[in-house]
């Protein structure tokens, strides 16, 4: 080859050297277009049993994705008042929604589908016990993120998955919450000489179940821990069982000052019916379960269950005293004429705790999805629920979470416990003089 052809070759091939470097702005290879929209995957009971619950998180999870993308800008909530994730180029929010119908065989394949078929970067649901212990396995194998906010089980952190996170309060926390309730009573009572002493007998009634054994467990350990008498624990089989009377006999032989319960959606009206026909009130019933244990569960149920109380992650009493939950709420009647619920409530904060992060991570890669959640570090005030904030410990349970204990009084529940969400409630105790 002439010495001329040779420079003239070099000179190609350095121009489409250059060239190459101009396109990709001195990196090796052209950076990826950021998303339009992220696509977020809920896994709800969209049919069943459970419909009810798992339409209200559909409408909280829309509501929540409409906030983000910038239809409702005078929230003051975090990304509410731009469009879009502002890190990823404005990507809107979509929310992708799988029906479980309640069943775990039904939410792993669904979950595999949710990321398969339909790309989302995270999953959050899927309020049924059963179902999030499966399909979170699944999400841990594939993985994606999946963050819960409507399931309580202890056991949900206790396995350590790497990509499972959970929002709301346990049934621990929830626990804690009752027996801080029961000491703040039990100091009352001994600064009255007439009282009748210190409230220090426990019992529970619970369905054989997940849930229901893991609250029997919680209660033994914190009333150990408390110094309680280590409570009377009777199950029944949820699927089964048509009439609790021998159980609450055997609760009421007890003589427990107070009671825990912890019935399945199914079994409220027979366990109501059993304490109702043996006139049994003790001093003090704590309710788990109030996404079913609600106001209209309980409305016309009669005398036996005033003063009964309940846990709960969301008050629409407290929300009226929180600028954003009291916006996300109106809006919320707004658009479905209904009151917000605790699992829309949940939806909507698993939603917009994710946005952050993604916005965060400024990635639709799902390890920078998980690492920003692990940074996370959001105030309470930038949530809608009565909480300290947002931040998850090694466990990946949010340490922020709280429950407010809310008692039925007058047909309506209302909040009676922290002190400082109360207000002007006052609890009733003996729940006998509840009406």
């Amino acid at each position: 080859m002439s010495s001329r052809r040779h420079r003239r070759l070099v000179l190609v091939v350095l121009a489409v050297a250059l060239a190459a470097a101009g396109c990709t702005s001195g990196s090796d290879s052209a950076s990826p277009a950021a998303p339009t929209e992220v696509r977020i995957g809920l896994l709800a009971p969209l049919s069943g049993a459970n419909k009810t619950a798992g339409t209200e998180a559909q409408r909280g999870a829309q509501l929540a994705a409409d906030v983000v993308n910038g239809l409702n800008s005078l929230i003051p909530l975090p990304l509410a008042e731009t469009s879009g994730l502002t890190n990823l180029g404005n990507a809107r929010i979509r929310i992708v929604s799988a029906d479980t119908k309640g069943d775990a065989a039904t939410g792993i394949s669904a979950t595999g589908r949710l990321v398969t078929d339909q790309h989302v970067a995270a999953v959050i649901g899927a309020y049924d016990p059963e179902v999030t212990l499966a399909a979170s396995q699944t999400a841990e194998r594939i993985p994606v993120p999946f963050v819960n906010s409507d399931t309580s089980l202890s056991y949900l952190t206790d396995r350590g998955l790497d990509w499972f996170f959970h929002l709301g309060p346990s049934v621990r926390t929830s626990g804690e919450a009752f027996f801080s309730l029961m000491k703040t009573e039990q100091r009352q009572e001994s600064d009255q000489p007439q009282a009748k002493g210190p409230n220090n007998r426990v019992a529970v009634l619970y369905a054989d179940d997940k849930t229901g054994n893991d609250v029997s467990t919680v209660v033994k350990e914190l009333a150990d821990e408390g110094g309680f008498v280590t409570p009377k624990l009777v199950s029944y089989d949820p699927k089964t069982t048509t009439d609790l009377s021998a159980q609450v006999e055997e609760i009421k032989q007890s003589q427990a000052d107070t009671v825990f319960v912890a019935p399945t959606a199914e079994t409220v009206s027979l366990m109501v019916q059993a304490f109702s026909e043996q006139q049994y009130k003790p001093a003090g019933v704590m309710a788990y379960g109030s996404g079913y244990i609600s106001d209209q569960a309980l409305r016309d149920t009669g005398p036996v269950t005033a003063g009964l109380c309940r846990e709960t992650g969301w008050s629409p009493e407290l929300a009226t005293r929180n600028v954003a939950a009291r916006a996300v709420s109106t809006l919320y009647r707004s658009k479905f004429n209904t009151d917000m619920t605790e699992e829309a409530a949940d939806a909507f904060t698993a939603v917009l705790t994710l946005a952050i992060a993604i916005n965060n991570a400024a990635s639709v890669d799902v390890r920078r999805i998980r690492s920003a959640l692990l940074s996370l570090d959001i105030a309470g005030q930038d949530t809608i629920m009565p909480w300290t904030g947002i931040r998850f410990d090694e466990t990946h349970q949010n340490t922020g979470a709280a429950s407010v204990i809310e008692q039925f009084l007058n047909r309506a529940f209302r909040p009676v416990f922290p002190l400082d969400s109360a207000g002007k409630n006052k609890l009733v105790w003996p729940a006998a003089t509840a009406t």
